[in-house]
Parts: structure tokens; C-alpha cells; sequence
């Protein structure tokens, strides 16, 4: 068993977008076999206007994995996922905005709306690992009817694997 979190980027399909990703998984290896349990999670937030949405993945996923020799091993795993995305959309804006100065500003309001959706999730990952530690490279896709996205991330791993 080992666990997995790293970081990296996402492309939500049919969006020109590109918000940076989050992950982190257990993942438990027996003969080959291998059933993880994660959470990939981006955030599209437009800073300096504000609003923007944050997607994050429940999944569970069985795979196989092939070591290729005693310390780098490749897997890829699919499974059903539950997708939340929580949008933050503007609904109108004050202009009484004021820090007790001189300044006033308008402030944007906005309101926050969630949404959920069962979708397909996808895995593959290639690690190099050492006795209780490792480092690698994983790509994530996640197919809904809503807003399906493929992403990747430089994944740190701690644990130890079983042969």
C-alpha cells in the first residue's frame, strides 16, 4: 500500500482552459492487481475578477500494474466517480465597497451553486520507487456529461510496495 499526492495541470474538454490539479489517492497492490481510492480535485478561479468553478473527483478505481523492473512499475486503473463542481457565479455588483479610507471600489457579489455527476474515471501512472518512497508521473481523465477533463500531475508516493 502506498499513497499518492501530487500536483499538476488539467484540460477541461471543449474549454480552452487550463486549472491547476491537486491529487491524492491510496492505492492497494495485491498480485499484480490494484484498487485505489482518490480524489483529483482543480480549482478555474479567475483571480483578479473573481467567480470561476472547482471540480473535484470522488473515485474508485481497479487497475493492474506491470513492474517493469525491482523499482519502476507502470498502472492503469478505471472506475465510477462521483463529480462535484461548484461554481461561483457573479449576481450583481456594490459599489459601497470601502476599507474606512478615502477609496471606494466596486465589489462584485457572487453567489455559489453545486452540482453533481456520476462519471467514467481513468488513471495511468508511471512510478519510480525505492524502498518506502517514490516519484512519478500520472494522467487522469474523467468522462461525464457535464464537463469531462484530462489532466496530469508529478506524483510524490510514500509507502511500501508489495512484490
Amino acid at each position: 500500500m502506498w499513497i499518492n499526492f501530487g500536483l499538476g495541470s488539467a484540460s477541461v474538454i471543449n474549454d480552452a482552459s487550463h486549472p491547476a490539479l491537486s491529487n491524492a489517492s491510496i492505492d492497494l497492490v495485491s498480485k499484480k492487481n490494484i484498487f485505489s481510492i482518490g480524489t483529483p480535485d482543480y480549482s478555474n478561479l479567475v483571480f483578479w475578477g473573481g467567480g470561476g468553478e472547482r471540480r473535484t473527483e470522488y473515485s474508485i478505481l481497479y487497475g493492474r500494474y506491470i513492474a517493469l523492473d525491482k523499482h519502476t512499475f507502470i498502472s492503469i486503473s478505471s472506475g465510477l466517480s462521483l463529480v462535484n463542481i461548484v461554481y461561483s457565479d457573479s449576481i450583481g455588483i456594490s459599489t459601497t465597497g470601502s476599507n474606512g479610507s478615502w477609496f471606494t471600489w466596486p465589489i462584485t457579489i457572487y453567489k455559489n451553486r453545486s452540482v453533481y455527476y456520476v462519471g467514467l474515471s481513468l488513471k495511468a501512472q508511471a512510478i519510480i520507487h525505492c524502498k518506502f518512497a517514490g516519484i512519478g508521473l500520472a494522467a487522469f481523465a474523467n468522462i461525464n456529461r457535464q464537463r469531462s477533463y484530462v489532466g496530469g500531475a508529478i506524483n510524490i508516493s510514500v509507502g511500501k510496495i508489495k512484490r
